[in-house]
């Protein structure tokens, strides 16, 4: 056997065995780098990167949620916030439900905002209770129909009280009584 028959024989195929294996290699490269800017591009992270990012979105919900509780604090803005609607508790002299106002066809889930000093209304979709939460201490439902600013009392006869600028009177339920009297005393004293 001669070195061009034993070459031929075995390390030819060696080393075209080699270079095919550095070609698929050099192949295997290009395609991870392609691959890899072809992700980049479409930025699929890794999920690392992706828990990492989930953290960062839930300090920013924390801070977020803590700034809307700093706007929405009744007492820090004077504004009472009924769904997409706000109006500044000052300019409110009552609220009854629109079954009281009309009888007929009114809906009781529909409460019209009376302003002082006007007579434009409003008219919200809210029960009694979400509004005594929504509004400060000196706004209180005096009978099932009816929530009073109390800084607008001026004359409390028996069961009736009197708003003013406004000509009918309001009835206080004995089931109210107690603590109208209570707060009205109260807020006569500040």
């Amino acid at each position: 056997m001669t070195w061009d028959n034993f070459f031929a024989t075995y390390c030819q195929p060696i080393i075209e065995i080699m270079i095919l294996l550095f070609f698929l290699f050099l192949i295997g490269m290009l395609l991870y780098y392609s691959l890899s800017k072809v992700l980049s591009l479409f930025k699929i992270q890794t999920r690392e990167k992706l828990l990492a990012e989930i953290e960062e979105l839930k300090k920013e919900n924390i801070r977020l949620t803590e700034e809307l509780g700093k706007c929405t604090d009744k007492s820090a803005q004077g504004i009472a916030v009924f769904g997409a609607f706000r109006v500044k508790y000052d300019t409110i002299s009552y609220i009854v439900s629109q079954t009281l106002e009309q009888p007929e066809n009114g809906n009781s889930r529909i409460k019209v905002i009376h302003y002082i000093n006007s007579e434009k209304t409003d008219s919200v979709y809210a029960t009694f209770e979400y509004i005594i939460q929504t509004l400060p201490d000196y706004f209180m439902l005096v009978n099932k129909n009816q929530v009073i600013n109390l800084k607008e009392v001026y004359n409390v006869h028996g069961n009736e009280l009197y708003l003013r600028n406004i000509k009918s009177s309001f009835i206080i339920s004995d089931k109210q009584r107690e603590d109208f009297e209570e707060r009205w005393a109260q807020l006569q004293m500040s």
